[in-house]
């Protein structure tokens, strides 16, 4: 059976898939703590760092969906996504730290 190893570079930095895994499960639980729960539906606002790939397989993790939203969008652009999609909570990146924000 082929095994895989998941490796990312992280400003020189290496995170394998042990560490990726326990940090993937330590967002799930925050995700869960914060109420979220299977269907619903959180956005992801982040750039190419190694906490996009922690969010969503957190997210997915729980069953909720995950919606990837692109960082250069105007707010009322991302606003009208959140309300079609009915998102009901945000991934951000905020003052250099991850931010989730519970919606409704």
């Amino acid at each position: 059976m082929l095994k895989l190893h998941i490796i990312i570079k992280v400003k020189k930095q290496y995170l394998h898939n042990k560490d990726l895994k326990e940090k993937v499960i330590k967002f799930a639980n925050g995700l869960k703590s914060l109420g979220f729960s299977k269907g619903d539906k959180i956005g992801i606002i982040l750039a190419n760092v190694p906490e996009f790939i922690i969010s969503f397989y957190g997210i997915l993790k729980i069953g909720v969906v995950s919606c990837a939203i692109i960082k250069i969008l105007k707010p009322n652009e991302i606003a009208d996504i959140n309300k079609n999609a009915e998102i009901k909570g945000l991934i951000i990146n905020a003052n250099q730290k991850i931010v989730v924000k519970k919606m409704h």
